[in-house]
């Protein structure tokens, strides 16, 4: 049971995948379909992990109050670790993911966070974040052990880098960041392309 939603919670005993219909299944639709977890009124999780091997797909998180201390998908509080986030929108909430260790966060869109920090916690050099998009948000920096084929547009960086730390940096197109003194990359082992 839960106070934050009507209908309670998962409380599975291993981890578990919750994957919200759609239409069609495939990487950036973000169609009529897709099951949306919106914030009311409290500060929380809207998808808290309680155990690991726990992965999200398909679903919309919205913040749907003016409150702007709602996380979407939150790997990183119990440090659990080995989840997964595909095919997810993060809007206008102040953390989209919070990742422990050996995560992968992929084909996400995280739009308009409000976290002056970043839009995605990811502490575990072990993360994986591939193909996911950031747009209009008001911080991204976030290590990660590969990132790869990422688009960071219109969106507020930090002098402590906005990928940091990454083993392979790859593929990543960095457009109109807006905090004067941003770095793109900093301490990535290896960056192409």
């Amino acid at each position: 049971s839960s106070s934050n939603v009507a209908g309670g919670r998962l409380a599975p005993t291993a981890g578990c995948a919750v994957v919200g219909y759609m239409t069609n299944r495939y990487p950036y639709n973000l169609d009529a379909t897709r099951p949306v977890f919106q914030s009311s009124s409290n500060t929380y999780s809207l998808f808290t992990v309680g155990n690991p091997n726990t992965s999200c797909h398909c679903i919309d998180f919205e913040n749907g109050n003016s409150n702007t201390a709602i996380k979407g998908f939150d790997d990183g509080s119990s440090g659990w670790g080995n989840s997964d986030a595909w095919n997810c929108k993060f809007n206008a909430i102040s953390i989209g993911v919070d990742a422990r260790t050996n995560s992968t966060i992929e084909y996400c869109w995280f739009n308009a966070c409000t976290s002056t920090s970043s839009c995605l916690v990811s502490s575990g050099l072990t993360n994986i974040v591939k193909n996911c998009v950031f747009t209009s948000n008001a911080g991204v920096t976030f290590a990660a052990v590969v990132c790869e084929g990422c688009v960071f547009y219109s969106t507020a960086g930090s002098s402590g880098g906005i990928v940091t730390n990454a083993r392979s940096l790859s593929r990543c197109l960095f457009h109109t960041i807006t905090v004067a003194g941003s770095i793109a990359a900093k301490d990535c082992y290896s960056i192409d392309n």
